[in-house]
Parts: structure tokens; C-alpha cells; sequence
């Protein structure tokens, strides 16, 4: 028999905490390592105790910036975010930024311990969708992770010349990540990505 996949739940409101830590505990091939872990020590705590899976509330990250940080520093773990809904789109921009998988707050018992089993494995799990090659072509306009802390910046007002600053590129490159942010949203000018709100 093989060892159990060592879990790490990040904070998740206490009802659904309860429910997770219930249903991890009580799986034999679950080994949940720690829990309630708040987003902002998820880092220096992942990277002491090096799970195989974090399970984390949308909710509590900051940014989905967070997700591609956590996701790069322990490119081993696997980082399974969870949302009030799961739809394509946001999976597939949740998995631009790094994470393993995206699962509804809802989802069913079975179904979370198969997405945590997979995760471990290395396979995406998105919902609704066959795992493989057709995840990536399906979501061609996802914002890659520098398009993202661009789209932050622009958020909060940032001209072109101070995300390059921010961000240690060139002015030129920042309007091209502009102009594909604009593009991939569906938007024609900086101030209609207000509407968006946080990503």
C-alpha cells in the first residue's frame, strides 16, 4: 500500500473547515499534516512541512499572484484552490497562476478525495473538464501571470511607467501586456477594468 497523500489545509471559513478536517481525517489514504493555516503563513509553513496537497479558500488569498508564488516556491506541492463557483473560465485562470486544481466549495466527498488523490499525482483537475491537452487549448485567453500583476496595477490607477517601474520592465512592454489584457477581457479602455474587480 502506498503512503498517504499529506495534506495541508490553508484558513477556510469554520463550518467548511470543520467538514474538510472530518473527511480528510477519516480517510485512510488522507494524512492531514496541519490546518487553518492563514494565507498569509502559507509559504513559510509549506515550505517547513512540505505537503503533497494544499487545499486553499479563494476567499482568503490576496491576490491570485499568491497562487503562482506559492506554486513556484514549492514547485513539488500541489495547490488545489477552492471557489464559491467553479466555473471553466475561473479554473482556468486559477491554473494560469499555478494551481494544480480548482474545485467548487460544494463539491461532493468522493469527489474531493479523487481531486486530492490526482493533484498529488501531478494531473490538473479542473471541473466539468477531461484532465490532458484539451484544459490548455480550451482557455486560450487566460491571463498569464505577468498579465496579471499588470492587470493588479492598472487596478489600482498605476500608469504604464509606473508598473515598469514596479515591475522592472520596459515602458513598451507594459503597453503590450496592456494591450493583450484589454484584448483577452474584452474591454476597450483601462477604466472598464474596474468592472472586473480583483482577479
Amino acid at each position: 500500500m502506498s503512503a498517504p497523500t499529506a495534506v495541508l489545509l490553508g484558513q477556510f471559513d469554520d463550518l467548511v473547515a470543520h467538514g474538510l478536517r472530518a473527511i480528510l481525517s477519516a480517510d485512510d489514504l488522507v494524512e492531514l499534516l496541519a490546518a487553518d493555516i492563514p494565507a498569509g503563513s502559507l509559504a513559510e509553513v509549506v515550505a517547513e512541512i512540505e505537503p503533497d496537497v494544499v487545499l486553499v479558500d479563494q476567499r482568503r488569498l490576496h491576490s491570485p499572484i499568491q497562487v503562482n508564488d506559492l506554486s513556484r516556491a514549492q514547485p513539488e506541492t500541489a495547490f488545489i484552490v477552492v471557489v464559491d463557483r467553479a466555473s471553466a473560465g475561473e479554473a482556468g485562470q486559477l491554473m494560469a497562476f499555478g494551481a494544480t486544481g480548482v474545485i467548487a466549495r460544494d463539491i461532493e466527498k468522493e469527489d474531493l478525495l479523487i481531486a486530492i488523490r490526482m493533484a498529488s499525482r501531478g494531473m490538473r483537475v479542473m471541473p466539468g473538464l477531461r484532465p490532458g491537452a484539451e484544459q490548455d487549448r480550451a482557455f486560450p485567453d487566460i491571463l498569464t501571470p505577468r498579465e496579471a500583476e499588470v492587470l493588479e496595477l492598472l487596478q489600482r490607477g498605476s500608469s504604464n511607467a509606473v508598473i515598469a517601474n514596479e515591475l522592472s520592465l520596459g515602458v513598451e512592454t507594459v503597453r503590450t501586456h496592456v494591450r493583450n489584457i484589454l484584448r483577452k477581457l474584452g474591454v476597450s479602455s483601462r477604466k472598464d477594468l474596474a468592472a472586473f474587480g480583483p482577479f
